[in-house]
């Protein structure tokens, strides 16, 4: 039996790559040392870009570098890269490009032809030369050799071919851990390793259990969308919360807000349209407060409601969300005999996806 036959809707690929997540972390943590960041500049500023799940990874990375008394930085979407529109003259500061793609996609062209219009670049990509050439990418394959060529600096996460079915899910968990990585290397935490460590084994042991039954008791509901009530830092990065219900189960974006955006709008419109609502709630810097009003309100309105526990240290809730939510998008996709390989609009995404 060929595994199109034994998996004909690509099941079985997306559970073998989400138990693989926590091995890969761990493979990531061990060798740490190719996730170094050279020697930042004074003053040196970013500015950081990325497209699909990589936009998450891009606008992770700028919030820890702003963390940083040494640094300042700037996300910028991929598409303002086109005709010259981004401008990135580098003034009186030190300007590092810094860009995610997991996979090289086409559209990150328009970033590459702009590169010499800063004073250093740095790639995080799972590609690599031989692998492009390999799967017929012959182009990319060329841009990857001559950033090689060039000097730029390049930080590798894994899934190199994370292709077959439709969503990508080992390269969305693993590029934040990269990204958190090289910043780490700036900081020159010698304990880190031990630290990031536990983390990440706390987080890989999460059980989703709670929100995994909530997503699928009320599957109907939701596929119209619903909203995801977030603490403050997630909801900068957690768009790849909402690529999981839109690529895995092609439901409705669901809308991802913080706590306090939630009374400014969004809740008058729960109260004309109910739609359910998931709760991450984080005790950090006094947001359970915040969490328990947010509750509240949902009570009022007899909305379908859960809440999920953020129980990771301050900076790491991102994996944690995404390693509750892979657990109800694998259950999501057997309840509802989603078709991961031949999904809705393969091949018609040309225009745009292969642009320029």
């Amino acid at each position: 039996m060929t595994p199109l036959e034994s998996d004909p809707l690509g099941h079985g690929i997306l559970a073998n790559r989400l138990d693989s997540i926590a091995g890969q972390w761990r493979g990531m943590i061990a060798n740490r040392a190719e996730f170094t960041a050279r020697s930042p500049k004074p003053r040196e500023s970013f500015v950081v870009t990325g497209i699909g799940s990589s936009e998450a990874h891009g606008r992770f990375l700028a919030w820890m570098l702003n963390r940083r008394p040494e640094s300042a930085a700037e996300f910028v979407p991929l598409a303002a890269f086109d005709n010259g529109r981004m401008d990135c003259a580098p003034g009186g500061e030190r300007r590092t490009l810094v860009l995610f793609s997991q996979g090289l996609s086409r559209n990150v062209r328009l970033v590459l032809d702009q590169r010499h219009r800063f004073t250093r670049m740095v790639l995080f990509t799972a590609a690599t030369v031989d692998g492009l050439t390999r799967d017929g990418r012959a182009d990319r394959a060329e841009w990857l050799r001559q950033l090689e060529t060039e000097g730029t600096e390049i930080i590798r996460f894994p899934l190199e071919n994370e292709y077959e079915i439709l969503i990508r899910v080992v390269g969305p968990a693993c590029g934040f851990l990269a990204a958190r990585l090289w910043v780490d290397s700036m900081n020159g935490e010698p304990s880190g390793a031990v630290s990031t460590g536990q983390a990440v084994e706390a987080i890989a042991a999460v059980d989703g259990g709670a929100l995994t039954r909530f997503l699928t008791d009320n599957a109907a509901a939701c596929a119209s969308g619903f909203r995801i009530l977030v603490p403050p830092t997630l909801a900068q990065f957690g768009q790849n919360l909402v690529c999981k219900c839109v690529e895995g189960v092609f439901w409705s974006p669901p809308v991802l807000l913080d706590y306090l955006s939630f009374a400014h709008g969004p809740f008058q419109q729960l109260a004309a349209r109910p739609a359910p609502v998931i709760l991450f709630r984080s005790e950090h810097a006094g947001e359970g407060i915040l969490a328990d009003r947010a509750l509240e309100m949902c009570r009022t309105l007899k909305l379908p409601t859960v809440v999920v526990p953020l129980t990771a240290p301050a900076g790491w809730e991102v994996l944690e969300a995404e390693v509750q939510f892979n657990q109800a998008l694998m259950a999501l996709v057997r309840h509802l005999r989603i078709d991961q390989r031949n999904w809705p609009g393969r091949g018609a995404d040309g225009p745009l996806y292969a642009y320029p």
